[in-house]
């Protein structure tokens, strides 16, 4: 068969598994959005990446080179992978569709699936079982909250457009004046849902439907959940059960839902009982493990937009196991580290070490590492252990600077650097949360002869920093409110004098992709004494904020002592 759709995103999860199943039924599939280091962008499925600007709410130009490319390209289909392709999509759907068909439901099915609380009202309205909760629009609210802890905050949306670098994830905390102090902290203005907590299983009941009518089911269960939240590394497919394909049909009939999506729901192994969490309505993360087992919603969904058919098999394989293996890692790390205080149902360590028979006895897929398209998991395993190798690298090297001599070696170096510079560039690895402190904490002390920068390995242009970096950067006399990302290029590299990064992985990740600059680039917490390493705060507390944003201040201080001056200016 002919054809050609433009797939956005880069995932090594729904995107590849969209990218895969297309490619191989003939499809030209084309990528946007992909971000260059993604073993994703390797597979030999892709015809074209197309380089399109990130997107931004200031600047529209990634909306002009999107339409160019759908007017050149005239693709069949537009698929966007997750939420940050997606959304941008959905908020200027009319000026696309007029390009091209769109992977997305319509508006009206958009606005419930997307949002938590609304679609926990429409399943409630159903008579489908809900953990008991209450909508709350204020801290004060939690007062009369009569709710039994443990208690899961559901923000009503992953992401607020147009901020799509602030995840806002699932949280559980263990009693209301928890819950309380985390709202007053980061100023949430929407309302939220609350629920109790309800032990169980993740299952996730996975649907292909026309104008409310389901076409194709597929079930899996999740086998690894990750231990604070998010997408499962490791799941098998199971048999429907007709309870909850049942309410799965109801919710997508009475949003006469056309497209795909996964209800997803938890069930309590000892009771059976379940109750509905929410609807993802695009593809989901364990993609993989439905097209493995038969069920190739991709191709299914091409063919239903594009050419109206409605007829696909409903048989798929049960007991196939699918594991991502870079989130199964970091899940199995987070297993070990916890095993002394495992939640209910996690699986035993027994269970854990037995799963290798699933590998030899065939039934276990591997989401990225594929026979026919083996380069995007070689690339992924390749990762990986080019990161083992630096953390044993930089183990070894954490001890010798803990060594006098070694340290104060480095120190004078980096002294010296500084004492002749008059460009200093801060590196992180997103630029929402450190560097742009330490830019901003530089510029007021440093003197006004040295330019000072900042700008992240992996940053998304146009990404602002988090509620709780606003917050503690506030309380140093910094105001991120206006700061938007900037990816490091190598013209900031050329530029600088010397590179300050945070971390060992930014630090290696820096010398390693631009060994010319090798020698300009140090630790920061080279001038602060103990652990020369400032950790990331993304993810945590407002304590753990102030406490990071100390760290950077006095350590920027120290250098602010040392940094080039004006000649006769001491």
């Amino acid at each position: 068969m002919s054809g050609k759709v433009l797939v956005l995103g880069g995932d090594t999860r729904a995107f590849l598994a969209v990218v895969r199943s297309l490619g191989r039924r003939g499809v030209e599939v084309h990528a946007g959005w992909c971000d260059p280091d993604s073993p994703a962008r390797r597979s030999r499925y892709l015809r074209a990446v197309h380089d399109l600007p990130p997107f931004s709410p200031d600047d529209l130009g990634w909306k002009e080179a999107l339409r160019n490319l759908l007017g050149r390209e005239r693709f069949d289909l537009l698929i966007p992978c997750e939420d940050p392709t997606l959304l941008p999509i959905r908020a200027f759907r009319s000026e696309f569709e007029s390009l091209a068909r769109l992977a997305l439901p319509e508006e009206e099915a958009c606005a419930v699936a997307f949002d938590k609380i609304r679609s926990h009202e429409l399943a409630r309205t159903l008579s489908i079982p809900v953990p008991r909760s209450r909508v709350v629009e204020h801290p004060e609210d939690l007062a009369g909250l009569d709710l039994r802890p443990p208690l899961v905050l559901k923000p009503p949306t992953t992401f607020a457009y147009p901020d799509l670098t602030n995840r806002r994830g699932v949280r559980v905390f263990p009693d209301p004046p928890a819950l309380r102090e985390f709202l007053h902290r980061t100023g949430y203005a929407d309302p939220v849902l609350v629920q109790e907590f309800f032990s169980g299983i993740g299952v996730g009941v996975e649907v292909l439907a026309d104008r409310g009518e389901v076409l194709v089911a597929f079930q899996h269960e999740r086998v690894h959940e990750p231990l604070r939240g998010g997408g499962s590394s490791y799941r098998r497919s199971v048999r429907l059960d007709p309870d909850l394909l049942d309410a799965a049909r109801r919710l997508v009939g009475a949003l006469r839902y056309t497209g795909v999506a996964m209800v997803e729901f938890r069930r309590n192994p000892r009771t059976g009982a379940w109750v509905f969490l929410e609807i993802n309505g695009r593809f989901w993360g364990s993609l993989p493990l439905a097209v493995a087992c038969g069920a190739d919603f991709p191709y299914y969904l091409y063919r239903l937009l594009v050419h109206g058919e409605r007829g696909f098999p409903q048989t798929y394989r049960v007991g196939v196991y699918g594991r991502n293996l870079t989130l199964d890692l970091v899940w199995l790390r987070e297993y070990v580290r916890s095993l002394h205080s495992l939640p209910p149902f996690a699986p035993a360590p027994r269970q854990v070490a037995g799963e290798v028979r699933n590998l030899l006895l065939l039934r276990e897929h591997n989401d990225t590492l594929t026979r026919d398209d083996p380069a995007p998991g070689l690339a992924e395993v390749g990762k990986i252990l080019r990161s083992a190798v630096a953390r044993v690298s930089w183990r070894v090297r954490r001890l010798a600077l803990r060594v006098g001599l070694v340290r104060g070696m480095e120190r004078a170096r980096l002294r010296r650097r500084l004492a002749t510079s008059h460009n200093v560039l801060f590196v992180c690895r997103g630029n929402i949360c450190r560097s742009p402190f330490a830019q901003a904490y530089a510029a007021r002390i440093f003197p006004r002869s040295v330019r000072v920068q900042a700008a992240g390995t992996r940053a998304r242009p146009g990404a602002t920093s988090p509620p709780e970096a606003l917050k503690a950067a506030s309380a140093f006399g910094v105001d991120l409110r206006f700061h938007r990302a900037v990816r490091l290029e190598p013209a900031l590299l050329e530029q600088a004098q010397v590179v300050l990064t945070f971390d060992a992985s930014d630090l290696e990740r820096v010398r390693r992709e631009h060994p010319e600059h090798r020698e300009k680039v140090f630790l920061l917490g080279l001038l602060l004494e103990g652990d020369p390493e400032i950790r990331d705060p993304y993810g945590a507390d407002g304590a753990g904020y102030r406490a990071v944003y100390g760290r950077i201040a006095r350590a920027v201080e120290q250098a602010g002592r040392w940094v080039a001056r004006p000649e006769g200016v001491r």
